[in-house]
């Protein structure tokens, strides 16, 4: 357990309690495609995303050319699905 600078207690295990998706895209699909391309990631972060997609009980399909972009996150194709 760590504390940070505001008092926060924290166990170092990140979890999603919201998802904002923008645009046209469903939370469901934002989840979807994220949980994909973080699939293979071992950062605490990623697997936060595929926590959240399993307990919702979304199917991780695989993704193609994935890439990591140091300080943007992560590209890649999910079937013929641009993410």
């Amino acid at each position: 357990i760590a504390m940070d600078k505001t008092g926060t207690l924290t166990e170092g295990r990140p979890k999603i309690v919201e998802l904002m998706p923008f645009g046209s895209r469903s939370e469901g699909d934002l989840l979807e495609f994220a949980a994909a391309l973080e699939a293979r990631s071992e950062h605490p972060l990623a697997r936060a995303i595929l926590n959240m997609a399993t307990e919702r009980g979304i199917t991780i399909a695989p993704a193609a050319a994935v890439q990591a972009v140091r300080g943007k996150g992560v590209t890649g194709r999910i079937g013929a699905r641009e993410a």
